[in-house]
């Protein structure tokens, strides 16, 4: 989701390494550093605990899976034992997919690739484990079917970053999507049944947050387009058409009673950021990308504290 870069370290007399850096859109850095921090020729790398590199360094994807775990929980009600147990899968998940594609990038004689695979192992056990105990405690059979749904486009976010898309449109996209199915299945274990309600609250957060990924792209990847009015509408109209889409498919579901008459009014400040950066054009130049990262964080709690104050208020 951004711009790479690769830069040289040496480290261990002298041999040059070479770390993979990522930046998402949202501005925050996903490195995947194959030199480790602190690595001198007196400190042998394989000393150095390889758990830090299992958690993922893209503060958006964080905010976005937070932002789901929390609003389908406050919209399915007071969270009991089985909630917990569907945070550590959710999260046993989340650094288990960092583990396999950092393992499955490092040469095949590099000794964290060993590491890195067994921590992915741990990971997809306390999956199972997690998972096992919700069906124990009785959780809704959908939650299963969600699961299986979050595994295929996790394994197909993983295959687009094999092949060097991770940074596309249908990448990001889909991992959104993916992050998104975390709001439905914290709803319908908090509420004790999949609904209606859950496949909305799902429905609402992955269009918000393909939205914001499409604003996020229109800032960084056309930043020469701020110069006209005809610049930014060619190149933000997409971001913006998909906004007026998703108000007015949301308008439409509460007037047909699937979503609070009050949900349609979250998006609103979203759109009117993106109208504001369109026709007026953005205030900072060039654009501060971890400025844009943070501040779609705040948008994304806000827009997570409305749609809960809608359902409340339903």
């Amino acid at each position: 989701m951004g711009s790479r870069s690769r830069v040289s370290f040496v480290s261990n007399g002298g041999e040059a390494v070479t770390p993979l850096l990522k930046r998402d859109d949202r501005g925050f850095s996903g490195c995947v550093p194959d030199a480790f921090p602190g690595a001198s020729p007196e400190r042998s790398p394989a000393r150095i605990s390889l758990f830090p590199l299992t958690l993922p360094r893209q503060h958006g994807a964080w905010a976005s899976l937070l932002a789901a775990f929390v609003l389908g929980t406050a919209v399915g009600g007071v969270p009991g034992p089985e909630t917990a147990l569907l945070l550590v899968a959710v999260l046993a998940a989340f650094a288990g997919r960092q583990s396999a594609v950092l393992a499955l990038k490092l040469p095949l004689r590099d000794p964290r690739r060993v590491g890195l695979g067994w921590w992915a192992a741990v990971y997809a056990a306390l999956v199972l484990a997690a998972g096992l105990s919700l069906a124990i405690a009785g959780s809704p059979r959908a939650l299963a079917a969600l699961g299986i749904v979050a595994g295929a486009i996790l394994a197909l976010t993983m295959v687009l970053d094999h092949r060097r898309m991770a940074f596309s449109a249908v990448a990001e996209a889909a991992g959104f999507t993916g992050l998104s199915l975390v709001a439905p299945a914290a709803e319908c274990v908090a509420a004790g049944a999949f609904t209606g309600r859950s496949a909305a609250v799902g429905a609402l957060l992955a269009a918000y947050l393909i939205g914001s990924m499409l604003h996020v792209r229109f800032l960084l990847r056309a930043p020469r387009a701020f110069d006209t009015l005809a610049g930014r509408l060619r190149a933000g109209g997409a971001s913006l058409a998909f906004l007026f889409c998703v108000v007015g498919l949301a308008d439409w579901a509460a007037a047909s009673g699937y979503v609070p008459l009050l949900a349609p009014l979250a998006f609103l400040p979203a759109l009117t950021k993106a109208l504001r950066v369109v026709l007026i054009g953005h205030g900072a130049r060039p654009v501060v990308v971890r400025a844009v990262g943070w501040r779609e964080a705040v948008h994304l709690l806000l827009f997570v504290a409305l749609v809960v104050a809608a359902y409340r208020l339903s």
